[in-house]
């Protein structure tokens, strides 16, 4: 909705509305904004009133709690949205800053194109950074999340110089971490910070999470503090100059509320002798004079060693005759004031005895075509021998005002470079890095650059200042971080309690009579295979590891599958189980008491599940308790995660100690691995090369960051598809035109492909299925690429790495796209078809998905597993999180739901049926936690095999469903039997006597049928909606029935009954 499209209203066309509860208001005040270029009236902005900025404020505070809850992938999509519509809208974007700023195009350029970038940086960082921690609290037997929660409504304050870039920022990061805002604009540049405004509202952020105003000037003040001071604005962020930020941070001050400054500069770049003369000339005229020197980290003082001074000088008083502004030889400034600034220091560095090499401020500028007198325009000014006497050597010039310096020694360098009370940006110019780098970690900015210039954002870089700079840092995590506030809480340990656990029971019980709300939610699990399930399916939402308590030998031989599954999937969890007692006689207190302690008394009980686990330990005091636990899980979180597994005897349970604490900082997990140079441009030149590249992902998606990084790098190099292998996790959106979509095993593409990436997949092809051509090149990079749990695995690569996904595919999408070379090539005609070639492949898979999918022409037959999925996608609601366990119906069932949004699929991922059943039960346990209680979080459906539901223990799963009230729909898909033994018997045996007979003769028959949903609903005390849909028109009639009793908070099992093969359908015996 951009106001050239609102029509009808004149008063909306010639005006700038605020925006307010996601409408836009025009004012009856309003005031004149002036074109720089023109210095002509262009058009009127309303003007914010007290009752305006009340009500931006009540919108703000209405819209916060919803939004606080909104689920970190529904932020990110509304996110990408809007850097979607500032690519569409480019144009438009960049025509209004240069016509409001007098701006040249290269620097509107790098705004949009920043723009876009922080938005879809911040999206794909949102989970990780809404993600908590699990420290450990003194007392025995408790736990606790660390939650990080938004602060409210945040005032974000920005200025008119960068207005897409830093009035975005202002919004972003606030409104990814779950704040509403209100976002006050500058009143020099407000159709930019409309803008803003309509992006997210066209991208459809809900109404009242971001209002844009403005306000004169001479208003201003009145209305930044008035809302400072009222109660509901919790933080405030500033981009400005530091004599308003400082009066700014004082408000704040006053209402003890935390504000984010980013604040003034006066940027050093420094030359050495061993320098590249004509780079360093370069750079440091582009960071002098873009956006002519309006910018905070502008150069402004240059310090070149005397070695080099006079062909450095050359060099740069060549750049600066070359400089084009846009608009000829002068710059535009977008206020007289700074004009006249900017004459009065170099006119008072002149009448102290400096040197003007360039620019003459005594020389009045014309208007173009007009022959009068520019208020706004001033040719680059470049001073020689500035000294201490001169105001240009400490004040801010903000305007095209450069000095140039003579230094003897790097110590030199670094006290000028030091000596102003700004720390922004630097550079230095040097071919030795170590010495650069060396003098980098001296120098008081918040940022340094080596041989580039000092005006420099991007959105995966920490941007802010130090001194009066101003303190907190912009961007990437740092920039989300900056808005969300640690909060203690409780965290969740499942548990199967026995004779081992004592004093584990007495904690708990402790906890909750005298410290209630700071103990663990403990949730009972009657069989320790739900429980790790539930731990696993917890884990994948919060994306921290579950706790899960299990007894001694016997619970730890129970985990059975599980352990498999947490293995081969890659779940972090920490498991506990106790020892039988190590004391017979009474020596310590935990002692043998119980004729069973004898019976379970293992040799080796870790050796039972070592071969699974990441890391096993026995605590063996409590003493080190703290230091034990916390080992076991660095080596759950770091890669390749997993589960990993803990005992105790009874008598270290039993031992009493004095409390004490440990620094949690240093326990973190082993930060990703990340390719070498080397690697990456060796597989982006493969990727940028190749004919027919081919992505294969299979676990990638754990980390809901990895995909909009492969959707980058998918984006770079048109014409590349993308394979998912596993169905374990949303790795790859199933609507982009690259997808391939589900291929287990095999896939026509693999054959096909001259160049394949395989990332973190661990069984991309099934050889004597499906292989690679020959002649194709094959890149594997894995977080785990030997395997080290398998005894047999290889993929015949030319090149293997270890490395994590997400930071793969971003090193590979940014090589390619800033790879001048490379560039070229993918942005060639040729690569534009093949990019055109996929979209009509990805138009046609579709429509041949769709085609199975029909509606039956009997609807009194059986369903068929394609019709099913699809109506499921068009039948629950949107946010629904699958948890899929449909076996020999997993192609058909994940290609029909066509889910893109990363956390809303998750499958076993691994060898061990009967994992979704206790697996959902944790995803929805974790999306209430997340959403603030029961019944809050997303909608979650599991759909399952019916063998595979079997062995998941039903009766335990659904008895916990009661228990702790989680309301699921369970699909259950009943074939009769288990259809994957006699795929497994057929692949081998294809016409053997196993094919001749039918399911009842090969043991593999659920005949006569169990009454699935039967069974839920005696497990849930009868508490449980139920039925059977045995046709497509049952199906029709029921499902509605199904999602509204989930809604209604009520447990669903609908047993969907699917057309059969006559090996299965036959009831009696044919041997």
């Amino acid at each position: 909705m951009t106001l050239s499209k609102l029509g009808g209203s004149t008063a909306l066309r010639q005006t700038i509305p605020l925006w307010i509860n996601g409408k836009q208001r025009v004012t009856s005040n309003t005031f004149p904004v002036k074109s720089a270029i023109t210095e002509k009236t262009i058009y009127h902005c309303s003007n914010t009133s007290e009752g305006d900025a009340d009500e931006a404020l009540a919108a703000a505070v209405s819209a916060y709690p919803a939004w606080s809850k909104t689920k970190p992938n529904v932020r990110r999509d509304i996110l990408l949205r809007s850097a979607d519509i500032v690519d569409k809208r480019r144009n438009e974007l960049e025509d209004t800053i240069c016509e409001e700023l007098g701006t040249d195009k290269g620097f509107a350029r790098f705004n949009t194109a920043t723009t876009a970038e922080m938005l879809r940086d911040a999206a794909g960082r949102i989970q990780q950074c809404v993600t908590g921690q699990i420290p450990h609290p003194q007392e025995n037997g408790q736990s606790a999340l660390l939650y990080k929660v938004p602060y409210g409504v945040v005032l974000g304050i920005a200025p008119w110089n960068a207005p897409y870039l830093l009035g975005l920022r202002a919004a972003l990061y606030p409104i990814a971490a779950g704040n509403s805002c209100i976002l006050k604009g500058s009143e020099l540049s407000p159709r930019c910070f409309h803008h803003i405004g309509e992006i997210f509202h066209d991208a459809g952020l809900p109404a009242g999470v971001l209002n844009v105003i403005y306000t004169e000037r001479k208003h201003s003040a009145a209305i930044t503090n008035r809302l400072i001071r009222s109660f509901p604005v919790r933080k405030v962020n500033f981009t400005g100059s530091s004599a308003v930020g400082a009066l700014v941070a004082a408000e704040a001050a006053k209402s003890l509320k935390p504000a984010l400054m980013e604040l003034g500069g006066k940027a050093s770049v420094i030359v050495l002798e061993d320098a590249d003369i004509e780079l360093a000339a370069r750079e440091s005229a582009r960071g002098a004079f873009a956006n002519s020197g309006q910018a905070c980290m502008s150069t402004e003082r240059i310090l070149v060693s005397n070695k080099i001074i006079e062909p450095f000088r050359q060099a740069f008083l060549k750049e600066v005759n070359a400089w084009d502004s846009g608009h000829g030889e002068s710059c535009i400034l977008i206020q007289h004031a700074a004009v006249e600034r900017n004459r009065r220091l170099a006119s008072n560095a002149e009448e102290l005895g400096a040197i003007l090499l360039a620019g003459n401020p005594h020389a009045p500028e014309a208007l173009p075509g007009l022959g009068q007198e520019s208020k706004l325009r001033l040719m680059p000014a470049v001073i020689d021998g500035v000294d201490k006497r001169m105001d240009v050597y400490y004040e801010e010039s903000f305007g095209p005002t450069v000095s140039l310096y003579q230094i003897e020694s790097d110590d030199e360098a670094i006290r000028l470079a030091n000596d102003t009370e700004y720390g922004l940006s630097s550079a230095i110019f040097t071919t030795n890095l170590s010495r650069g780098l060396d003098l980098a970690s001296q120098i008081d900015t918040g940022a340094v650059h080596i041989n580039s210039m000092t005006v420099h954002d991007e959105a995966s870089l920490a941007h802010g200042g130090q001194k009066n700079s101003g303190w907190g840092r912009f961007n990437a995590e740092w920039g989300i971080n900056e808005f969300l506030q640690p909060k203690a809480g409780i965290s969740h340990v499942f548990v199967n309690l026995g004779s081992d656990h004592p004093a584990i029971m007495e904690a708990i019980v402790h906890g909750k009579k005298y410290k209630k709300g700071q103990t663990p939610e403990v949730i009972t699990c009657p069989h320790e295979m739900v429980a790790l399930s539930m731990a696993d399916g917890f884990a994948r939402l919060t994306g921290k590891p579950q706790a899960v308590i299990v007894h001694v030998d016997v619970g730890t031989q129970a985990l059975g599958c599980a352990v498999h599954n947490a293995s081969a999937a890659y779940c972090p969890v920490l498991i506990f189980a106790g020892l039988s007692p190590f004391t017979i006689d009474g020596e310590l207190k935990g002692s043998r008491t119980e004729y069973v302690h004898w019976l379970q008394d293992a040799t080796d009980q870790r050796q039972i599940v070592s071969q699974y686990c990441r890391y096993t330990g026995e605590i063996r005091t409590g003493r080190n308790i703290k230091q034990m636990v916390n080992r076991a899980l660095q080596f759950a979180k770091s890669d390749p995660p997993g589960p990993v597994y803990l005992t105790a005897g009874r008598e270290v349970l039993e031992e009493e100690m004095e409390p004490y604490e440990i620094d949690q900082s240093q326990w973190g997990a082993v930060e990703p691995a990340s390719l070498p140079e080397a690697g990456v441009k060796s597989i982006a030149e493969l990727l940028a090369f190749a004919k027919s590249p081919l992505v294969i992902v299979g676990h990638t998606g754990r980390k809901h960051t990895a995909l909009p990084e492969l959707v980058k790098l998918a984006d770079a190099v048109p014409g590349l598809q993308v394979l998912d292998c596993l169905g374990s996790d949303v790795s790859f959106p199933f609507s982009h035109r690259a997808s391939l979509g589900l291929g287990i095993g095999t896939h026509e593409a693999i054959p096909k492909a001259d160049v394949i990436l395989v990332v973190h997949a661990a069984v991309p092809w099934i050889p004597v299925l499906c292989r690679p051509s020959p002649s194709a090149q094959i890149i594997h990079v894995d977080i785990d690429p030997l395997k080290e749990n398998l005894s047999l695995f290889y993929i015949l690569a030319k090149q293997t790495f270890r490395g994590d996904a997400t930071t793969t595919f971003r090193q590979l999408h940014q090589y390619i796209t800033s790879n001048e070379t490379l560039r070229r090539i993918v942005s060639s005609g040729e690569y534009s078809k093949r990019a055109d070639i996929l979209e009509q492949r990805h138009a046609e898979r579709l429509a041949s998905l769709a085609a199975v999918a029909a509606k039956p022409s009997d609807m009194k037959s059986p369903v068929n597993s394609h019709y099913l999925g699809r109506i499921l996608r068009e039948s629950l609601p949107k946010n629904t999180i699958w948890c899929l366990e449909t076996v020999t119906n997993a192609m058909p069932i994940t290609n029909q739901l066509q889910v893109d949004t990363p956390g809303h699929l998750v499958n076993c991922g691994a060898g061990g049926l009967g994992w979704s059943g206790g697996a959902t039960l944790g995803v929805k346990m974790a999306t209430d936690h997340l959403a603030g209680g029961k019944g809050k979080g997303n909608f979650v459906c599991e759909i399952v095999g019916d063998g595979t539901y079997m062995f998941g223990s039903p009766g335990t799963v659904y008895w916990i469903a009661r228990r702790y009230e989680l309301a699921t729909l369970t699909i259950v898909l009943s074939n009769k039997g288990w259809n994957a033994p006699r795929n497994s018997l057929e692949l081998i045996h294809p016409t053997g006597l196993g094919s001749q007979v039918n399911n009842i003769d090969l043991g593999i028959s659920f005949s006569p049928t169990p009454d699935f949903p039967g069974i839920a609903k005696a497990a849930a005390g009868n508490h449980a909606w139920t039925g059977i849909a045995a046709t497509s028109e049952q199906l029709g009639e029921l499902l509605p029935q199904a999602v509204e009793s989930v809604k209604n908070g009520i447990l669903t099992v609908l047993e969907v009954r699917l057309g059969t093969s006559w090996q299965a359908g036959e009831t009696v015996s044919r041997l």
